[in-house]
Order: C-alpha cells, then structure tokens, then sequence
C-alpha cells in the first residue's frame, strides 16, 4: 500500500509523505482544534509524514471505541499538577529549542502544542462514537470496520479534512475465497452503504469524496485450495460523492479480468484525482531535507472524466 498512499515505489534512501500528510501540509486545519488528518487503525508501514515535519502526520486511531489513546488527564493528577507540569516542560523545552535550531525539534514541539490543545478542546467529543444513537451504530454494524467508518462520518461533520479507515480484514483469500467473502463482503457492504446514507441525509456528500482503496486485485483463477492469488493487472476502486459523476464507469477489462483492455490507469493518477478533489496544488514542487523536488501524486495528472 506504500505506492497507492504516496505514489512512490518504496526505497531506503526516503520515506514519502502520504496524502493525509499533503493534505496538512497544503491546507491546514479548519476552524478547530481538530487535527487535519486521522488515520484509523494505522498498519505500521503507514508512510505518515514522509519527509515533511511530524507534526503533519495523520492522528493515529487503534481502537475506535477508546477514541484518542492516552489523551485524557488521569485522575489522580489534579488539573493543577498538570498545570504545573505542563509549565515546567514548556520551560525546558524552550530552553533546548534555543539551543538546537533544528527543523524536527520544532516540529516535535508543534505536535506537543497540538496535543495539548486538544486535550482541553470540547471537540474532542468528535472521537467518541459512544453519544450516537444506538440505531445508528448498528446500522453501521457492530465491528471495527463498520464502526471506524461511523468515526470517520463524525470526523468529517467535525472539519476533519482527510480520513482513513482501514478494514483490517483477510483479503488475502489465497484458499477459501468464496467462503471468507462471504464473510467479509457483507460486513463492507453495510458499512459503506451506512457512510454514504448518512453523509447523503446529513448534506455532506456532495462536499465529501468516499474512496474504497486496495493495492492489488484477485487473480481470476481458482487455485487448488478454493483461493485466488494476487493479481495486480487489473483491479478497480470505487468513487463516491466529492463532485464525482454517480453511475460511472472509467476502464475496462477483458471478459474473464486478466487484463485492462481500456483507459489503464496507474496510482499516481488516482491519486491526483484525489488530491485535485480536494483542492491540492498539483504542481507545486516541495523539496525534501535533501533538495529533492517532490509534487502531490509524483506529478501526474487526474482523471477529469471523473468529475461531474
């Protein structure tokens, strides 16, 4: 997944910023304490921030049910402890920061600064998926997927520019395909259905791109264990909302899905869709802590036969 989130092949040399991580970079925050961007259930591969300061990595989510890990004041420190606690750390910190003039030093600080900020936010109540209704979290279904995504319509209502939710499931049906789509397809399908009903009901979905992401599809074979192998020849995302075209299709395949026979597209492609979604500057060159020139998507150019 490391080339869909940043649009580059994985090498030694640099890590590479995310889309989550151009989409602070780029636009910000809103008006909010909220941060730019969450990532729900991050794999540990996740690029983050790439080369950009850390501050602009997307907020990890482990369990959607706790919220933001470790955010709270225990209860046995006062706010007063905290207080001064907190004042005793700022003075260090100031202190080293004058002394080490150093970009990450000062990015470390603006994520500490952001901390702290929202833990004194009354936004923070965008986290907890336990004030929705009942009926609400169960159309979404009662598992992690279902109720990340849940998160991520709360998020998004919040201000939260960017969101990802990862399924966490075993798509990786090298034997017993069918059997383990069936247990993981309706899961999917109610989640997504729910998102896309409440963004729609709430008035959020013209203004909200959902994309259903993977890296590489099934290979239209059965293999001897009742499995499919990987198959990165040809495989489809899904697009909805976000001044996107309803009922479309881009590409084509031959009949049995070996091969795209039409309008091949390539991930930095989607990914400039994406980001041109969102108002990101395609062109605009960053450099990294080397000089190396970098742009959103590697420079490519979106699918304008996308949009409405």
């Amino acid at each position: 997944m490391y080339l869909v989130r940043t649009s580059y092949k994985a090498i030694n040399t640099i890590r590479h910023p995310g889309l989550a991580a151009w989409t602070s970079h780029f636009l910000g925050t809103t008006q909010s304490d909220l941060p730019a961007s969450v990532v729900v259930k991050p794999p540990s591969n996740h690029p983050g921030a790439g080369f950009l300061p850390a501050a602009l990595s997307p907020l990890p989510i482990g369990e959607v049910r706790y919220g933001v890990a470790d955010l709270k004041r225990q209860e046995r420190i006062t706010e007063k402890q905290f207080n001064a606690r907190l004042t005793l750390s700022q003075q260090l910190a100031q202190t080293y920061r004058a002394n080490t003039p150093n970009s990450k030093v000062k990015a470390y600080t603006t994520l500490y600064n952001d901390a702290v900020r929202l833990m004194n936010s009354k936004e923070l109540n965008a986290f907890d998926i336990a004030l929705e209704p009942k009926t609400t979290r169960d159309r979404y279904g009662n598992d992690r997927f279902g109720q990340g995504c849940l998160l991520a319509r709360r998020l998004a209502e919040s201000g939260v520019r960017y969101i990802e939710v990862n399924s966490g499931a075993g798509w990786d049906t090298h034997f017993e395909n069918f059997q383990q789509l069936n247990e993981q397809g309706p899961i999917h399908d109610q989640a997504f259905h729910a998102l896309i009903t409440d963004l729609d009901q709430r008035g959020l979905l013209k203004d909200t791109l959902v994309v259903v992401a993977t890296e590489f599809g099934r290979s239209p074979e059965i293999n001897g264990r009742g499995g499919r192998e990987h198959h990165p020849a040809a495989f489809s995302w899904l697009f909805a909302g976000g001044g996107m075209k309803g009922g479309f299709v881009y590409g084509e395949t031959d009949k049995r899905g070996f091969h795209v026979e039409e309008d091949e597209v390539s991930a930095p492609q989607v990914n400039a869709t994406i980001a041109k979604a969102l108002g990101l500057p395609l062109e605009r060159e960053v450099f990294s802590d080397s000089g190396r020139p970098f742009k959103v998507a590697k420079g490519a150019k979106p699918i304008d036969e996308l949009f409405a």
